[in-house]
């Protein structure tokens, strides 16, 4: 959004995997009053992925302008262009990638994509405004609106079977096409006042969404491929398909909410309700078949903590929530929305006027009809009944000395199917774990910038991040083990050395430092991905 001052950045961005990204970041005020300000952001970027045959490329133009006319009034409009060309690698056996084949471990840089014939491109335009006025010390409202259209097409080969004669995959095509319109708007109505010593601040608000969306898939087989000698150039038949899928769908939501956060002394507490009505309409156009789902609900939340002055905060919460899940499963069904509850305590702490701060939490999470990928279909998703996370969570920012920043976080989090839906041959997971969730999660990050002497401005940090063991299947059956990443950084600030360079920095980034080659996670047996090796960026910046 624009800052109401003059601002101007622009960056170059160069990589591995022949990365080149542009990007430029101005704005200022458009009249001597100071009521009028622009702000637009830009960035372009041409780069390769470290597979083979899969680009990363980017356009993003936004724009944005604001009208100020008083203290009371603010008008803002936003807009955005996004563009862009990636595709995802097909998953593949574990057997691949851990060392058992005889044939050894599949490179990094393989995969089943075929020249000129792998493509994916998204567009995305949003167009919207935000409004903001005070009518008096009392009362205020906001209004929020955004139009968001996407289109995209994706033309991709998959795996369709596990490791034949120990080197073979078969393979099947999908063609997909998509298109979708979303509107939302939030209108809220505030109110600052008191009943007596207890200081209220009230929401009163009502939002509405309304999307469309098509899809267009399309399922063929595919040669098969020989994944250590690849023979590349081969014919891709799409004139032959095993399936054919044409849907539409069309949600609205409208949502009223009621909230009131109350101050009694060091006492804060917040208390809020909403209520949704929801409607999803959907249409298979190759059967011919339209289906109507119809819900609401209610959902409360609330939350009650202390502040002591010593900058110790302890609060307990609860929330519930509902929501629209998008898409649907492959054979065009809609899915139900997803509901929640979710209970925390936890602690936070931040001295006065210090820059550190810890957090502690534990929580206990209920989903239902959570998504998950879909084993026979890539790109699909099924809905899993009930899904429970309990655990707890601790992030501190410790900064010791004058340019030295300490940060570290910790993840406990055990997952568990506590309600299913059995499939077509009675087969349930409750009581096993979701795939590709770990238990435990840890981080640290330290860096150091010189802040005197002849290399002022210098700085380095070194990060380490830790993933735990997931289950690699629905039924438990196997572990994908947990892997430990290092990230390096080096940054120099050329104001420091002369006086004339203020504003010019440069900046080196180096994530997965010894290029460990892991398995990210696998929803089967057959169906794992390797997590991306090193990358290097180096960053050149200059504000003004």
């Amino acid at each position: 959004k624009p800052l109401f001052a003059a601002h101007r950045e622009v960056g170059l961005s160069l990589g591995n995997h022949d990365r080149q990204q542009l990007s430029l970041d101005v704005g200022d005020l458009l009249d001597s009053q100071g009521t009028l300000a622009y702000r637009l952001v830009m960035l372009g970027r041409d780069a390769d992925n470290e597979i083979d045959g899969i680009k990363d490329d980017r356009q993003y133009v936004a724009p944005s302008l604001t009208w100020a006319p008083n203290e009371d009034t603010s008008l803002t409009l936003l807009a955005s262009y996004q563009k862009n060309t990636n595709l995802f690698t097909s998953n593949m056996a574990y057997s691949l990638f851990d060392g058992s084949n005889p044939n050894g471990r599949v490179p990094r840089h393989r995969s089943l994509n075929e020249p000129g014939f792998d493509r994916e491109q998204s567009e995305m335009n949003n167009l919207g405004y935000e409004l903001s006025h005070r009518f008096n010390d009392t009362f205020s409202f906001r209004q929020n609106f955004r139009y968001s259209h996407m289109h995209g097409y994706q033309d991709q080969l998959f795996r369709n079977s596990g490791v034949i004669n120990g080197n073979t995959l078969a393979r099947y095509y999908e063609l997909r096409d998509y298109e979708s319109d979303n509107y939302t708007l939030d209108n809220q109505l505030l109110a600052n006042l008191s009943t007596g010593p207890v200081r209220h601040d009230v929401l009163l608000g009502a939002d509405y969404l309304r999307g469309h969306r098509n899809q267009d898939v399309q399922h063929g087989d595919a040669p098969s491929i020989n994944i250590y000698n690849p023979v590349r150039g081969v014919t891709i038949d799409t004139s032959r398909y095993t399936s054919l899928l044409s849907t539409a769908r069309d949600d609205r939501q409208v949502g009223l909410y009621l909230q009131d956060q109350l101050h009694l002394d060091n006492w804060v507490a917040t208390l809020g309700v909403r209520h949704d009505w929801a409607r999803q309409d959907s249409t298979n156009r190759i059967l011919g078949s339209h289906q109507v789902i119809t819900d609401e609900a209610t959902t409360a939340r609330a939350s009650f903590g202390y502040s002591f002055d010593m900058g110790l905060f302890p609060y307990v919460s609860y929330s519930e929530s509902f929501k629209l899940a998008a898409g649907n499963s492959f054979d065009g069904s809609p899915f139900e929305p997803e509901t929640a509850k979710q209970y925390e305590v936890g602690i936070k702490y931040q001295p006065p006027g210090s820059e550190n701060f810890l957090t502690v939490a534990a929580f206990d999470l209920r989903r239902q009809n959570v998504a998950t990928s879909d084993v026979d279909v890539p790109g699909f998703s099924v809905q899993q009944g009930e899904v429970t996370s309990r655990g707890v969570e601790v992030e501190g920012v410790v900064k010791p000395l004058p340019g030295l920043n300490l940060i570290t976080a910790y993840t406990y989090n055990d997952v568990e199917v506590t309600k299913d839906n059995p499939n077509a041959l009675g087969v349930s997971n409750k009581g096993n774990a979701p795939v590709r969730v770990p238990r435990h999660l840890a981080s640290l990050w330290v860096d150091y910038t010189l802040q005197g002497g002849p290399l002022a401005g210098l700085g380095g940090g070194l990060g380490v991040r830790y993933t735990g063991a997931t289950y690699g299947d629905a039924q438990n059956t196997f572990e994908v083990p947990g892997y430990t990443l290092v990230d390096a950084m080096l940054s120099y600030d050329f104001g420091k050395a002369n006086n004339s360079l203020q504003g010019l920095s440069a900046q080196l980034n180096v994530k997965n430092l010894t290029d460990k080659y892991y398995v990210a996670g696998c929803f089967a047996t057959v169906a794992c991905l390797l997590g991306t090796g090193r990358t290097v960026t180096a960053d050149l910046t200059y504000r003004w």
